[in-house]
């Protein structure tokens, strides 16, 4: 990495992806302050490299574990606060308040039902010489967007 002293940071380059993965290449560069070209030889390393291989499966799915507690927080206070509205509601706030508790519900149900659907990490790799597809040179890709990390 760049201007890093000591060497490769396994698990900061692992996070990097991860980030990537959830964000998108261009937002997770800039956040962390690399470049795109660092994010492909990432991923060329992931397949050379069997530790730092297994760092970002750990890291993705430490991140997952955090968006699933992250959702299940906010579906709670929701649930929470709906509850609440039901006992102060008046006849003609009823229908409101049934229509935001079936959007919840519709809510938990989507992201349940997609989370074990979800797709590796980043499917795009270098070709044989190790050189990056040719929307890569770009420098803007967006890995593969909405995709969940699909950590089996």
């Amino acid at each position: 990495m760049a201007g890093m002293k000591g060497g490769f940071d396994r698990d900061r380059a692992a996070r990097i992806l991860v980030d990537a993965v959830e964000m998108g290449d261009g937002p997770a560069a800039k956040k962390h302050g690399v470049s795109p070209r660092t994010l492909w030889n990432y991923r060329k390393r992931l397949g050379e490299d069997g530790a730092f291989a297994e760092a970002f499966r750990l890291k993705g799915i430490e991140a997952e574990r955090g968006w699933h507690a992250a959702r299940t927080r906010f579906l709670r206070e929701i649930v929470e606060h709906l509850r609440s509205l039901c006992l102060q509601a008046t006849p003609e706030q009823i229908d409101d308040v049934r229509k935001a508790v079936e959007s919840v519900g519709n809510l938990d149900v989507a992201s349940s039902a997609l989370l074990p659907q979800s797709k590796p990490h980043d499917t795009r790799r270098p070709d044989p010489e190790g050189n990056p597809p040719p929307e890569f040179e770009g420098g803007g890709g967006q890995g593969d967007g909405p995709d969940r990390l699909g950590l089996q």
